[in-house]
């Protein structure tokens, strides 16, 4: 039909012929889109359909004219009740199409939508838009925008930044950012929120050392997984040197089972523990007697580690103690 009005039953079988890229009448979908959406009156199931088949159309112009419509009711708004009305899922399908596989030409018309008044409908817009486009959202007042950009950059210099923002879980997210783009520069970033106030920040500080060329991170982690005042923060710093198979780790860790402290006593099972599963019944009220036995067992894991013979034995022991399970498959 080539009546102008957005009728249900019309949006539908638009919707669909654009998700099976057919092109009714031998014209693109997006000519019975933009008639469609000429019609002002917007509203309920229909603008929700109509934006599924912009989306499955891929045609800039015709979500402008469901992102112009949007923006246009929300102003009318007092507060912003995204959730009342059916523009939010409309546009939600749009960006959800969109940050799965971009076209041309939509990013420019998201950019004033990071000015909208919802924090939600900012959120996620962040989550859509290309990363080179969020320098605005960078200092949004909404924390959960700020995150949310965040775990988009892939600028370093912004994400530096971020990790001196004041909310905690900003600069948690920007020191993650940071880890997850192999920052070369941000070790010093990254030290300095290892002593910041907040667990959540030195917790993702510690998992950042990961990736990050942190200097001394053995000695920093090894000193956050003993005294931290905070045990999932602790816990990290143990699993992090885990992975970086700090050779030295597992004898100091031994050591400091006789120090004077006796949180960093337990502190230092914990990490034992969590690098081969044994606690050797040490006791921290007694420790001498359970060092003992731990100094012993270190002395062995010497002799075996030396031994060329029983290396990769040994080896495969230590992968199951750790919880990998090892299957050689042999055709």
């Amino acid at each position: 039909s080539d009546k102008p009005g957005p009728e249900l039953a019309l949006a539908r079988a638009v919707g669909d012929c654009a998700r099976r890229g057919i092109a009714p009448g031998g014209r693109d979908v997006s000519v019975y889109l933009r008639r469609m959406l000429d019609n002002k009156k917007l509203a309920g199931n229909e603008i929700i359909l109509l934006a599924e088949a912009v989306a499955g159309a891929q045609d800039s112009a015709a979500a402008g004219i469901i992102l112009e419509a949007h923006l246009r009711q929300a102003a009318a708004r007092k507060k912003p009740r995204m959730d009342s009305y059916s523009f939010q899922p409309a546009l939600q399908n749009i960006l959800d199409a969109y940050s799965r596989d971009p076209w041309p030409g939509l990013a420019p018309l998201l950019t004033p939508l990071l000015a909208h008044k919802d924090a939600h409908v900012r959120v996620a817009v962040v989550s859509a838009m290309p990363a080179d486009s969020l320098g605005l959202a960078m200092r949004d007042t909404s924390v959960e925008v700020r995150v949310a950009v965040c775990s988009r950059l892939e600028s370093a210099t912004d994400l530096r930044d971020l990790t001196e923002d004041p909310n905690p879980r900003v600069r948690a997210a920007a020191v993650r950012g940071l880890g997850r783009v192999g920052d070369p520069e941000g070790g010093e970033k990254v030290k300095r929120r290892l002593d910041d106030a907040e667990p959540a920040v030195r917790q993702a500080a510690v998992g950042a050392c990961l990736r990050l060329p942190v200097e001394y991170r053995g000695e920093l982690l090894f000193r956050r997984a003993l005294r931290d005042r905070d045990s999932d923060v602790r816990a990290t710093a143990a699993a992090v040197l885990g992975f970086l198979e700090v050779p030295e780790t597992l004898e100091r860790g031994v050591a400091a089972l006789t120090d004077e402290n006796p949180e960093v006593r337990a502190n230092a099972l914990d990490l034992l523990h969590a690098l081969t599963t044994a606690r050797h019944g040490y006791d921290v009220e007694k420790p001498e007697q359970g060092a003992g036995r731990w100094r012993e067992w270190l002395r062995r894991k010497k002799e075996r580690e030396g031994s060329s013979s029983d290396a990769f034995r040994y080896y495969v022991e230590d992968l199951r103690r750790r919880g990998i399970d090892l299957v050689l498959v042999v055709d």
